[in-house]
């Protein structure tokens, strides 16, 4: 008698603001209300932890911030259009807990306990904002006094929305290491999908790119790193905008709740191809798990 597959895990990864929770609040709205390659059976676990991004959602409010110190999962009993099942655990929490663990080095046995468990990583990354880190091949190292350089002056700081794509790398090789993960050859576990969120903030000319390209563009060393410890067959890099269009925080966007959040958002496959169906990339991700 054969055994049931293993239920897959999602391990989600992403700073703060990179579109976490409105992804998943849309994702719900596909499975439930607009099937594409993934849909609900039933909701198996408490969905309370998604219900106020929903509301929200709905009324054509953007969702608010996950609360510091925040982490709540919800499952979802699943079917895909082959008729394979799943049962998903998808959880959202604060950015702040990944910057963090980044500026403490120190990472939480919970937080342990999920990237050894989930052969699914789904990271988030809010394009718009991504920043490539300076390097002496691509600026030149200056050498020596300058005139209009004071000899005290110092490097400027990062504003808080802005994440370099060092903090990205540094973020996956600390989950790597815990997962005992050897580098010595190219990954093909955990299977990885990278979100570039905020897609349609981009400028046409960057729309106009393939999302791995946008990605080898603003952030260089971030794309050859995962190109290089990756099997090409266990990474993909997809564009995503879970709304199409910014969300006020007070004063509801009519139209986008008259229509229903179900019918807005879409992601852009390796093709250039915007698709309406947000749960492509689960899918991908949990058919190989």
């Amino acid at each position: 008698m054969s055994m049931p597959p293993p239920t897959p895990w999602l391990l989600v990864l992403g700073g703060p603001d990179s579109g976490k929770s409105t992804f998943r609040g849309q994702v719900f709205q596909r499975f439930e209300h607009r099937p594409g390659a993934l849909k609900l059976l039933k909701s198996v676990g408490d969905i309370a932890a998604i219900e106020q991004d929903v509301n929200r959602l709905t009324r054509g409010l953007q969702p608010m911030h996950t609360s510091s110190n925040t982490y709540v999962s919800t499952d979802f009993a699943l079917v895909d259009d082959t008729g394979l099942k799943y049962d998903l655990s998808f959880a959202d929490f604060d950015g702040e807990q990944l910057r963090q663990m980044s500026n403490t080095n120190v990472l939480p046995a919970l937080w342990a306990g999920r990237a050894q468990r989930a052969d699914a990583w789904l990271l988030f990354l809010r394009i718009d904002s991504i920043r490539s880190v300076k390097g002496f091949m691509t600026h030149p190292v200056l050498i020596g006094p300058r005139a209009d350089v004071k000899a005290d002056a110092t490097l400027p700081t990062p504003s808080t929305g802005t994440v370099t794509e060092g903090h990205a790398i540094e973020m996956i090789q600390r989950f790597l290491f815990v997962r005992g993960a050897s580098l010595r050859n190219r990954l093909h576990s955990p299977r990885l999908a990278v979100l570039l969120s905020c897609w349609d903030e981009l400028a046409n000319t960057e729309k106009s790119l393939l999302p791995m390209d946008l990605l080898v563009q603003r952030a260089p060393m971030l794309a050859r790193y995962l190109e290089a410890n990756w099997e090409s067959d266990e990474l993909r890099v997809w564009g995503l905008s879970s709304t199409e269009q910014p969300l006020p925080a007070e004063v509801p966007n009519k139209e986008f709740a008259r229509k229903g959040p179900e019918n807005f958002g879409y992601v852009v496959t390796g093709a250039k191809q915007e698709d309406r169906d947000l749960t492509l990339p689960i899918t991908w991700l949990l058919r190989r798990c």
